[in-house]
């Protein structure tokens, strides 16, 4: 059964196809610029430095493009976020909650307030206290 998939798949004209043309290990040499004036190479090739520079400036500004696309993408999640939040500002006389920091434990989370009711005596000027 083994012998007909694999005769199958090499007279497959698909398979061949799809398979394309086998890569040889090690058979890139670079070429330097000093390689043509050591005489390794006969003729240089027409073209490839500046296909490789012209790739290499496509892929930077892609990439550049791309990071101003994610910060204003950014700016405007932070923008939608940061709307519905307004800093209400104290009134005299308002009852108000303190943040119980004493708290440990498990329970921190569950007491995140203290259980006491505060009124607000006199309102900070501004920026409040500093």
């Amino acid at each position: 059964m083994s012998a007909d998939v694999s005769r199958w798949y090499q007279e497959c004209e698909r398979c061949q196809c799809a398979k394309g043309v086998p890569s040889v290990p090690g058979s890139f040499e670079p070429k330097f610029p000093f390689d043509f004036l050591l005489g390794r190479v006969q003729e240089p090739s027409a073209g490839s430095v500046h296909r490789f520079w012209s790739r290499r400036i496509s892929c930077e500004l892609r990439f550049e493009g791309a990071c101003e696309r994610l910060d204003a993408a950014a700016n405007r999640r932070k923008a939608r976020h940061d709307l519905p939040v307004r800093e209400a500002a104290l009134k005299d006389g308002q009852l108000v909650y303190l943040h119980d920091y004493s708290m440990r434990g498990r329970c921190k989370i569950q007491d995140l307030w203290s259980s006491v009711v505060y009124q607000v005596m006199r309102v900070p000027k501004e920026c409040g206290p500093e």
